[in-house]
């Protein structure tokens, strides 16, 4: 049996394992260790295998991946997600469906201090959800901008998925983190544009929204959005302009955070616990992933399976964006049956070099497939943010948000076709980063 084949026969058991319930983690350490032992001699095989867990979870970039986590869980915690809500509130109160509006203002503004998309959700489900049904809002409406905008968290900076991609790919994590923010606010634009155009043309969508706010009250609200602007400018300000890297801009932006609520009188002793405590657990269950993953990973280099995929890819006689459009078709069905961790390192290995060959941009294309996974992720019927929205929702039909994510659904495609089309909105901003 040739390599390629047990490469072929491995990645499917191991869709197997996951369908089946297997944690991802240990379904891709069994198959990577399986990979091994079909493929080579056990013993020097099992040497690599056991250098891998360290050598890979010890790298100096990986470290600011726990100093991101614990920031958002300190924000998560300390109340910054209901005052921005409130001040955006306020901001798009002469905005047609402006509370619908003002949750994805609010989420864009929210993933910039978070980087989790199931803590966004989760937040906003229990901010945003009542005071919209008791104002009138359409039900599909309200559930669906909750459920879609939480994914604004996976492109804005300090997105975890970001980190993760320069890591696979060994491109620059600051980078991959100051691409992201164009394409984060266009994606929100879109949202908030998608909005605008169904309440107009049907405004019983958003029932009673009517509140009156004057210029001071607009200027009083917009006190509290400080904590995260100086947060936001103080950490990728500093990444941007080459004075600290991005583990140490995860250091400076936590620091931040954490004077803020000591400031604001926030901060407490069951706060700081439980924010390190979820912390830890996050980063022990995603450290798990990155040993699996990463051994699967080196299993599959050997079988030289990626290099046979990248010579079928670039082989194809096809127009390079087609065979784009086809990777990001595949990508969104697996968006809809994996999470996007896991997803970054079982298929980057086996993706990547194809689109390098391919002559695409490797910021550019990672920014635009992280969006995709997380269009995936909120396709019906199976998109996994669809049941974190209902987990946080348990009184809403799911098929509420299925039909309510739909909308936003179009406007993602929208904003994909915009990063397409003109790719310098990604890149335009790493090209000029100083350092």
């Amino acid at each position: 049996m040739s390599p390629e084949t047990i490469g072929i026969i491995a990645f499917f058991a191991l869709l197997a394992l996951i369908i089946i319930g297997m944690p991802i983690a240990f379904g891709m350490i069994l198959a990577g260790l399986a990979v091994f032992w079909a493929v080579g001699d056990w013993g020097p095989m099992l040497a690599v295998a056991g250098m891998i867990p360290f050598n890979k979870v010890t790298q100096y970039t990986f470290t600011c991946v726990p100093l991101f986590v614990f920031m958002g869980n300190l924000a998560f915690r300390s109340g910054i997600a209901k005052d921005l809500y409130a001040s955006a509130r306020l901001w798009t109160a002469k905005i047609r469906g402006g509370l619908a509006q003002a949750t994805c203002l609010s989420n864009a503004f929210f993933g910039a201090i978070s980087g989790s998309t199931i803590a966004a959700t989760a937040t906003f489900s229990k901010l945003a959800v009542p005071e919209m049904e008791q104002l009138g809002y359409d039900r599909r409406l309200t559930v669906g901008c909750v459920a879609a905008a939480g994914t604004f968290a996976s492109v804005i900076p300090p997105s975890i998925n970001v980190i993760l991609y320069g890591m696979i790919t060994e491109q620059s994590v600051g980078k991959m983190l100051i691409a992201g923010v164009v394409p984060g606010l266009i994606i929100a634009f879109c949202y908030m544009v998608s909005i605008w155009i169904r309440v107009r043309r049907d405004p019983s969508l958003a029932g009673d929204d009517t509140i009156s706010a004057s210029f001071k009250d607009v200027l009083r609200a917009s006190k509290l959005l400080w904590p995260v602007v100086i947060t936001f400018v103080v950490m990728l300000g500093g990444i941007y302009m080459g004075i600290f890297t991005p583990t140490e801009g995860g250091a400076v932006g936590a620091f931040v955070v954490l004077l803020i609520c000591i400031f604001t009188r926030r901060l407490s002793w069951g706060l700081l616990w439980d924010s390190l405590f979820d912390t830890a657990k996050t980063i022990a269950s995603l450290y798990v992933i990155v040993v699996g993953t990463f051994l699967f990973s080196a299993s599959f280099a050997i079988t030289r399976l990626p290099n046979a995929v990248g010579v079928w890819l670039t082989g194809l006689p096809a127009h390079p964006l087609l065979i784009l459009m086809l990777i990001m078709m595949v990508y969104i069905v697996l968006g809809a049956i994996m999470d996007t961790t896991a997803m970054l390192f079982l298929t980057l290995p086996v993706i990547f070099p194809a689109t390098v060959q391919l002559g695409y941009n490797p910021i550019w294309f990672g920014i635009l497939i992280i969006h995709v996974f997380e269009i995936g992720m909120v396709t019906p019927p199976y998109g996994l943010s669809l049941f974190a929205a209902k987990a946080s929702l348990p009184d809403v039909d799911l098929t509420d948000i299925m039909s309510g994510v739909i909308p936003f659904i179009l406007a993602d495609i929208a904003s994909m076709v915009v990063l397409i089309a003109f790719p310098s909105v990604v890149t335009f901003l790493p090209d000029l980063m100083m350092g």
